[in-house]
């Protein structure tokens, strides 16, 4: 669930039996498939892009061949050392939750991971199944119109409109009365996807996409140990990677760490209240730094400004929305997009100051209506919708609900009701101010989603390692906890050593800490990794 560059980017956020994933190899996947690089991107170090073939269904060749979309960074340093994969999270085909891994590659934020790499490394991303130009691909509509069409005015098509939470019993009450309408739709949109993907949905998945991840370094490198660096969703095909082939596991780091057991073996609805559990600590985060930089430095600032008054102030400019909504109808200015955006905000320190910008100017022209028309011409980067190469009206990317709901477990019992009260009750106990928006979390869709993937992994997450792997949480990471990341350093006991970097933002990567980047390097430049525990300051201001 990583996100890139644009610091205002909106984060949007069923049932035959399959067999579950081993930690034995299947079959043998021959390797004898060369990739024809080409190259590809502007970025100033060149990269190169192709294409490998993998089967759909590791168990049954008969099933066909996916195609996946693949591209590399090559070694900036002397001597190469190998192969270097990542995985930059969502799971996402465009920055509605961030890049796909074709995307990562050629972007400039690679070079962060270069860097904390030690740039000696090739490093090599790829589009999972489900997302990018790899095939199969999720699709559920040709076109934003025939998206709009689709949901026709549902709850589900959009983001939710609330005025501050859901104690106002009016609110409550208007919000449930959606729960029938919201169950025809989910059924009817399941259908969609199903039949708009040609029946694919099945062969998505973490299980199979760890099993391409190791098809191509065998053809890449043969069958030595893997190198992987994963951050966000990326550490969820971490975790399984390394409980699937311990044995194979080289130089890994699992950064921003999502929990692998209620991701892999929980009701999927449980993934939102634990993965918002630091939120609000890192919404404090960034009003503590901007109250301390004051209003020269921070333009949602006063003299005198604490975290309670920019919290107030935020609240205020989601009333300010939600009011202007009331009165317009839906638009770019709604409380859902505010909710949103904000959201994503916290993702990026580094952008924090031009951020906290982005948001004054958003109140000022609610605050006078005239200024609404000029308002709209900016460029706020509000939930992106993926291109479908046919359109200048692209539809809404779906893989993240689809990869989400293809690894889930079985939720025969689950109503949509339950998810509604599952919103209710995040806003309720989690987090006041996003709770709302967990509206678009990805297991909402699940119980009425047509396919779980054809192999699925439950664990066990604690595995002994052929070398000792890192794991890395923030202190305040908005949408994956330090906890999570401490747990799954306890479950691998001396095959993982945890840092603990005493910062803001999703993952180590945009809030600089000269400690932790100290650490990477010599790990993947010497194989030395921290003993067992290291606690790490940050050393960037913000604003």
């Amino acid at each position: 669930m990583i996100q890139f560059k644009n610091s205002f980017i909106a984060l949007v956020l069923a049932f035959p039996v399959h067999v579950l994933a081993s930690t034995t190899p299947l079959s043998v996947y021959s390797t004898n498939n060369p990739i024809s690089w080409s190259p590809c991107g502007n970025g100033t170090y060149p990269r190169e892009c192709g294409l490998f073939e993998v089967p759909l269904d590791y168990k049954n060749p008969k099933a066909g061949m996916a195609t996946l979309a693949v591209a590399r960074l090559n070694a900036t340093k002397e001597p190469r050392l190998g192969t270097l994969f990542t995985n930059p999270g969502g799971p996402v085909t465009n920055r509605t939750l961030g890049v796909s891994g074709v995307e990562w590659i050629l972007s400039d934020d690679i070079l962060l991971l270069n860097a904390g790499s030690g740039g000696q490394y090739d490093i090599v991303s790829w589009d999972p199944r489900g997302t990018g130009q790899t095939i199969p691909r999720v699709k559920c509509f040709d076109s934003g119109i025939e998206e709009k069409q689709f949901w026709n005015g549902s709850l589900r098509g959009q983001l939710l409109e609330v005025r501050t939470d859901f104690d106002n019993k009016t609110a409550l009450n208007d919000f449930y009365s959606h729960i029938n309408e919201t169950d025809r739709a989910l059924i009817r949109f399941g259908r969609q996807c199903n039949d708009a993907s040609r029946d694919m949905l099945k062969y998505i998945g973490t299980a199979s996409t760890v099993r391409d991840m190791v098809a191509l370094h065998d053809a890449l490198e043969g069958k030595k140990q893997i190198n992987y660096w994963g951050v966000s969703y990326g550490t969820i095909l971490g975790s399984y990677f390394v409980n699937m082939f311990p044995n194979r596991v080289g130089r890994v780091i699992l950064d921003g760490v999502v929990d692998p057991w209620v991701w892999a073996t929980e009701n999927a609805l449980n993934t939102a209240p634990l993965a918002l559990s630091s939120t609000d600590a890192a919404f404090d985060g960034f009003a503590k730094l901007c109250a301390e930089a004051g209003p020269s430095k921070c333009a949602i600032a006063q003299y005198g400004s604490t975290v309670d008054s920019i919290r107030s102030w935020v609240f205020n400019l989601i009333e300010m929305a939600f009011n202007y909504t009331s009165a317009h109808g839906l638009s770019e200015f709604s409380s859902g997009q505010l909710r949103a955006s904000v959201f994503a905000v916290l993702y990026e320190p580094i952008n924090w100051s031009s951020s906290a910008q982005s948001l004054a100017d958003f109140h000022a022209a609610l605050s006078n209506a005239t200024s609404t028309s000029k308002l709209a011409q900016r460029d706020f980067h509000w939930p992106a919708k993926r291109d479908n190469g046919n359109t200048s009206d692209p539809a809404t990317d779906y893989s993240y609900q689809a990869i989400t709901c293809a690894d889930a477990v079985d939720m025969p019992t689950t109503t949509t009701r339950d998810g509604f009260e599952a919103v209710v009750s995040l806003t309720k106990n989690v987090t006041r101010m996003f709770g709302p928006h967990s509206w678009f979390q990805g297991g909402l869709y699940c119980h009425h989603w047509p396919s779980r993937a054809v192999e699925r992994f439950r664990g066990p997450f604690n595995h002994k390692l052929a070398n000792k792997i890192i794991v890395i949480g923030n202190l305040a990471d908005p949408i994956t906890p330090y906890v999570s990341a401490k747990r799954v350093a306890d479950a691998l006991g001396n095959s993982a050593a945890l840092i603990k970097q005493n910062g803001y933002g999703h993952t180590s990567l945009f809030m600089h800490s000269d400690c932790t980047v100290n650490a990477t390097v010599k790990y993947f430049l010497d194989g030395v990794a921290p003993s067992e525990f290291l606690e790490c300051e940050t050393d960037q201001n913000v604003f």
